[in-house]
């Protein structure tokens, strides 16, 4: 099972950032990911990096590691804009970029209509994620696409992904994880949980359900203690291979 962060963005500035990432490929981690706020969680005067800026820096300032997104929403960015986003990226570190992409939640729903995006209906913004998919699976296939969540809408199109990251606690990835599996079908679509919290318990079981990436989040206070606990449980697993 690989191992990553989510970089710290609030409350955070360069230094906190690219200090993550850089100790993340010296520790051995697989990768580093950068969450989509346009203002603070969860108060929305709190400083924040924003996602494709901060996916930049740490993309042209690692060697190793795979950078992705965790998950931008397709109601931000137009498609369009973001397909050549995505290509200068993968310019600037080919084979280790992968975008992964969402919908949105109730959760977002007040900051895209602060900034005046709107916040359609699950089905529409579905919708657009599905038009996203197919986008880049005809211009940059290369570039491997995740979509994230656990809605029904987002796994419906599973299908046509490259891969599926869930969002939450450990038994929320367990509890989806045959559906997606079944969705999967006979494609390899890689199977990822992302969340806040998590300890070596959460990992074991993670690796035992075959989960192909394990991703937690970091903040500015904590991203060396998240580092070390995955490092340690990076190394305890190769010493039982």
């Amino acid at each position: 099972m690989k191992t990553g962060i989510i970089l710290p963005q609030f409350d955070a500035g360069p230094t906190e950032l690219l200090g993550a990432a850089r100790l993340a490929e010296e520790s051995g981690l697989d990768s580093v990911w950068v969450s989509d706020n346009l203002w603070g969680v969860p108060d929305r005067d709190r400083p924040v990096l924003e996602a494709w800026t901060s996916l930049a820096v740490v993309a042209a300032s690692t060697n190793r590691l795979t950078v992705g997104s965790l998950v931008l929403r397709t109601t931000v960015r137009n498609r369009r804009v973001l397909l050549s986003m995505a290509q200068s990226l993968q310019m600037v570190a080919p084979g280790r970029f992968i975008l992964g992409l969402g919908i949105g939640d109730s959760r977002t729903q007040d900051e895209q209509r602060a900034f005046g995006l709107g916040y359609p209906p699950a089905a529409e913004r579905s919708a657009e994620l599905g038009r996203h998919l197919d986008l880049f699976r005809a211009e940059l296939p290369q570039v491997p696409v995740w979509i994230g969540g656990g809605s029904p809408h987002v796994m419906s199109l599973i299908p046509s992904a490259a891969g599926w990251n869930y969002w939450g606690t450990v038994d929320g990835f367990a509890r989806r994880l045959d559906g997606a599996r079944a969705l999967a079908g006979d494609r390899q679509v890689a199977l990822s949980w992302a969340g806040p919290k998590v300890v070596d318990e959460d990992l074991l079981r993670l690796a035992g359900l075959g989960a192909d990436h394990a991703v937690v989040a970091a903040g500015a206070h904590n991203f060396r203690d998240k580092i070390r606990m995955l490092s340690q449980f990076r190394a305890s697993q190769a010493s039982e291979q």
